[in-house]
């Protein structure tokens, strides 16, 4: 925005940023981002988004030049104050602090007049920021919660809406859930980021299913946009399977409208993913309807609006997939499902997890009785005590042998038991452990080589003859399995 500013016009802050000397730096940053005279820090220590341009003018000389130049660095927002009264009032569902401005930030911004959107974070505790990604130590749960409510705030006071969120537990954190060092991230981050991509575990979904519902029950709307839950995250299938238990309880959404979106950027990195969803809730007896938002004329705003997270992305970075993913998509749910959705069916891995299924059930009867079971696994478990009460639970009477690799057992100190026997494999020593496996007594045996080594898994299963050997692309696929084989 160039020249005079509006006089009710409230500037605000963005949040990453605080003053070194006589120069602004970004988070934890070195390098300063830039730097300021003795008036211009007087203006940045009295904008605390409260105090209207007219008020600061009388203040300060020269302000609308100083917070034009403020907007132009990105470390202040001028966003509009009036809005048209009697919108419609729509409640966006989100899994975290970043996905409704990604998946429907133009769409929000083209309907600002018409709609009053509240959006509704899901995992509203968090230490995730772009910090993870260049090993910095910034993990402070309360200081990156609040920065990313900060985010939020900012990004809905644009479209003159609301921000609120469930205090649930982001992925990352429910892995552990306590201060983390980075001594201790760079040896965990493996198994964290690989329960990211697993399906939700025992108790989440009844956890995350509860909290929406009791939300729901002082809900103020007349429309609910949903997550569709596109891609692998696991908060994402939370949200849009504790969405989708919601729409069974007819009561909590009577009268009102109901919409699902397609997140970006998941939808171009799992492309053919929301039809496999959509397809689940047609045969389950939904009516929906897809509607394609061109938003050509709004993409530059939307770029500008995701510029508000700094904590969590780089423009450039989510640009091109932004860009990509182009139209932002809508369904709208005419007729809701009559019938229960089994939330596999919406898995990325579903149909595996059901192929599998078949072929586990009759290998688990065959050893019930079994004293040893072998498991093989080139993967991070990301839940070994989930995965090993499971196993243990199955297999009453049985030992069990992990071969895992050495850099990989950090995560097996959640859970020890006098029948589990850990065997280290050695970085570049998975050729010996296999011929270890060879020459072991026959037994049942579990190969999980991940998906870019399952040839390397059939060879192996092949060449342990004597032993009944299952074969599966990953953990989550094969517990999956397992809890749908024993209906556990």
């Amino acid at each position: 925005m160039n020249g005079p500013l509006p006089d009710e016009m409230i500037p605000v802050r963005r949040p990453h940023f605080h003053v070194k000397a006589s120069a602004l730096y970004f988070l934890i940053s070195r390098k300063p981002h830039t730097s300021l005279d003795d008036s211009e820090k007087a203006i940045w220590y009295a904008i605390d988004g409260r105090t209207s341009v007219a008020d600061l003018r009388r203040r300060f000389a020269g302000l609308d030049k100083v917070l034009n130049r403020f907007a132009s660095l990105g470390t202040c927002e001028l966003p509009p104050t009036a809005f048209p009264s009697r919108r419609r009032r729509v409640l966006v569902i989100e899994p975290h602090m970043d996905d409704a401005a990604l998946s429907l930030g133009a769409t929000m911004w083209l309907r600002r007049n018409d709609c009053e959107f509240t959006v509704l974070t899901m995992a509203g505790i968090s230490n995730f920021t772009s910090y993870y990604e260049v090993d910095r130590d910034f993990f402070d749960t309360a200081h990156v919660t609040s920065l990313r409510k900060a985010e939020s705030a900012l990004f809905v006071q644009h479209v003159g809406g609301h921000h609120i969120t469930l205090d649930l537990l982001e992925a990352p954190l429910r892995y552990r859930n306590d201060r983390w060092t980075l001594d201790w991230f760079l040896l965990h981050r493996d198994a964290m980021w690989t329960l990211v991509a697993r399906s939700p575990g025992p108790g989440e979904l009844e956890e995350w299913t509860a909290a929406l519902s009791r939300f729901f029950t002082r809900l103020d709307a007349e429309e609910i946009w949903m997550p569709l839950g596109v891609g692998n995250h696991v908060d994402h299938q939370l949200a849009r399977d504790a969405c989708l238990q919601i729409l069974s309880t007819a009561e909590l959404i009577k009268g009102r409208k109901v919409r699902l979106y397609e997140e970006v950027p998941y939808t171009v990195h799992w492309r053919g993913h929301a039809d496999r969803v959509v397809a689940a809730l047609r045969n389950a007896g939904a009516r929906i309807e897809q509607h394609r938002i061109n938003i050509a004329e709004a993409m530059t705003r939307k770029l500008e609006l995701l510029s508000i997270f700094g904590s969590q992305f780089k423009l450039d970075f989510v640009k091109p997939a932004v860009e990509r993913a182009g139209d932002e998509v809508l369904y709208e749910l005419e007729v809701p499902p009559n019938k229960a959705i089994d939330p596999v069916s919406c898995y990325v891995d579903g149909d595996r997890v059901f192929d599998l299924a078949q072929k586990i059930g009759p290998w688990m009867r065959r050893h019930k009785s079994a004293s040893m079971v072998r498991l093989f696994v080139n993967t991070p478990f990301g839940r070994w005590a989930q995965d090993m009460r499971l196993l243990l639970d199955l297999f009453p009477q049985a030992r069990f042998e992990i071969f895992i690799a050495r850099r990989r057992i950090v995560e097996t100190d959640t859970l020890s038991s006098p029948r589990i026997r850990i065997r280290p494999v050695e970085r570049g020593g998975w050729n010996s452990a296999a011929g270890r496996l060879l020459f072991s007594w026959p037994s049942p045996l579990v190969i999980v080589a991940g998906a870019d080594k399952e040839r390397h898994a059939r060879w192996l299963s092949a060449s342990c003859v004597a032993s009944d050997s299952i074969v599966a692309p990953s953990l989550n696929v094969f517990t999956l399995a397992l809890r749908r084989a024993s209906a556990i």
